[in-house]
């Protein structure tokens, strides 16, 4: 499917899952792998990029995992080029789903659209809702204060969080193959605190920290680099 908004063209990939079965966010946690795509017709896309709806995390046999169960859609936000009308392409997903055991997916999808017949504001459908659950960076709900625990952490206060329901979720994502990066969340004093942490040095993380943050009906995301973060101060935090 395909969905025109803001002047901006969007496709839908969905996998339905069957009961028990997940797959995974583009952080995946200690296991899995996230979805990729390849367009074979690249000449007439100028960009495009994957979305990643908010994810859930799930634990099993004390492994964390972050991802999605049931079904998802995944958003692919698409620039064609300029004054094109027609477009066709074959679309290669690779995939992995999990339960006991996981499984690598490789599917081929041939999709053909007249760009002509999709107009402004298209009827809503599940591409629409699940673009509402991808963390925007423009969105104001949730202001942070930053501030640096050691070489290795740092902690992200939500100052308005009286507005808020009674938990929030947090993820961490990195761009980078040679640096991961988790999160916890704790709530003191009616504040919530995120503490982000590696294994790394942070300062030898020079891709931005994206931090994904949601209460369950409100999604903002956060890109926080290494190099602004604040002085350590001498401060304790009880949790």
């Amino acid at each position: 499917k395909i969905i025109k908004k803001e002047f901006q063209y969007f496709l839908g990939i969905k996998i339905d899952l069957g009961k028990g079965w997940k797959t995974y966010w583009k952080n995946p946690g200690d296991a899995g792998e996230a979805i990729k795509i390849d367009w074979e017709n690249k000449k007439d896309i100028k960009e495009y990029e994957l979305m990643f709806p908010y994810p859930k995390k799930f634990l099993d046999s004390g492994i964390t995992t972050i991802g999605y169960e049931n079904e998802i859609v995944f958003p692919i936000r698409i620039d064609f080029a300029d004054n094109l009308k027609f477009f066709k392409s074959n679309i290669t997903i690779e995939y992995l789903v999990c339960k006991d055991i996981c499984i690598p997916k490789k599917v081929k999808k041939y999709v053909k659209y007249n760009l002509k017949k999709y107009a402004e504001n298209s009827p809503k459908n599940e591409i629409e809702e699940y673009l509402k659950k991808v963390p925007k960076n423009n969105n104001l709900f949730f202001e942070i204060e930053k501030e640096r625990i050691n070489q290795n952490s740092f902690l992200i206060k939500i100052k308005n969080s009286s507005h808020l329901n009674e938990n929030i979720d947090a993820f961490a994502y990195v761009n980078s193959d040679k640096h991961d990066v988790e999160v916890s969340v704790r709530k003191k004093n009616g504040e919530f605190l995120v503490e982000v942490y590696s294994e790394s040095n942070l300062d030898n993380i020079l891709e931005p920290i994206e931090i994904s943050l949601s209460d369950g009906k409100l999604y903002q995301v956060f890109n926080i680099s290494s190099k602004n973060l604040p002085p350590k101060k001498k401060l304790i935090y009880f949790f």
